[in-house]
């Protein structure tokens, strides 16, 4: 990585933590849609950041949204287990033609079809693990499941809208006919 693209990414870490600190973490609908925007971190990470590194990164992330609310490993093993998964997802998605060799998972490079799919696939993933892990069984499966669905489609649109508010430039001029 780029001196100025490990700036950008301890900004974005510091950002995403406060977001889902001071914000997100009370962002809940009727107790079944929970909203983990420090996802979004994790997410768009440069895919060619060495998978150490990255499973590092989300170790370090996870470990401060544990400490914010009180639990002991659950965001660090449903966020590892989401950022070691990553590169098989991404695998699985990839275009006939391959992948440029500095791509970064978000909208504006992959555009919005494969974005989604991609955010939906490891929300749900780091969900069904988080929230398996915190009923500590599958005596509730079906309050369980609820939970992993709803709250998989409300993290999945507040990323989705990030990436288009902040990260997507806009257009000043006029279409080109």
């Amino acid at each position: 990585m780029k001196p100025l693209e490990i700036i950008n990414a301890i900004f974005q870490f510091i950002i995403f933590l406060v977001l889902q600190i001071f914000w997100a973490r009370y962002f809940v609908f009727y107790d079944v849609a929970f909203c983990f925007v420090y996802l979004t971190f994790i997410l768009t990470l440069p895919v060619s950041m060495p998978i150490p590194l990255y499973l590092l990164f989300s170790f370090i992330t996870a470990m401060f949204i544990d400490m914010a609310y009180d639990m002991i490993g659950v965001h660090i093993a449903a966020t590892v287990l989401t950022a070691y998964l990553r590169s098989y997802i991404i695998a699985f998605l990839t275009p006939l033609g391959g992948y440029p060799d500095n791509m970064q998972p978000t909208i504006q490079s992959n555009g919005f079809q494969w974005f989604a799919t991609y955010v939906f696939i490891l929300t749900t993933l780091h969900h069904a693990a988080l929230f398996f892990l915190e009923a500590f069984g599958f005596s509730h499966i079906g309050w369980t499941l609820a939970k992993i669905f709803c709250s998989a489609l409300f993290t999945s649109f507040i990323i989705t809208a990030i990436q288009y508010i902040f990260f997507t430039p806009f257009r000043t001029s006029g279409r080109k006919r």
